[in-house]
């Protein structure tokens, strides 16, 4: 009977030993060949930051440059205003 439960101690002691140093096995090997992955947080926002406001500047100089070859005469600038103006009277009523 007390050998029986010495048996069954010592069965678990040398499971438990046997699943520990599996774990640490893998993860050796999983040390060892794998490429941990790190994530630049600094750099990373900063480079994002810069391509933003990038884009923002170019599409605003660009914006400048359509603008003022957007109308050739200022009887375009008149009709474009009537028009915007009549659309809005438009959605006004329409709303109300």
């Amino acid at each position: 009977m007390v050998v029986d439960i010495l048996y069954f101690i010592l069965k678990i002691i040398v499971f438990i030993i046997i699943i520990y140093g599996v774990q640490y096995a893998w993860d050796i090997v999983k040390d060892t060949y794998t490429k941990p992955k790190t994530k630049d947080l600094v750099n990373s926002q900063l480079k994002k930051y810069k391509e933003m406001f990038g884009d923002v500047y170019q599409e605003t100089s660009e914006d400048i440059v359509q603008s003022e070859t957007l109308f050739q005469t200022e009887d375009d600038k008149q009709q474009m205003n009537d028009e915007l103006s009549q659309f809005m009277n438009g959605q006004i009523n329409a709303f109300v």
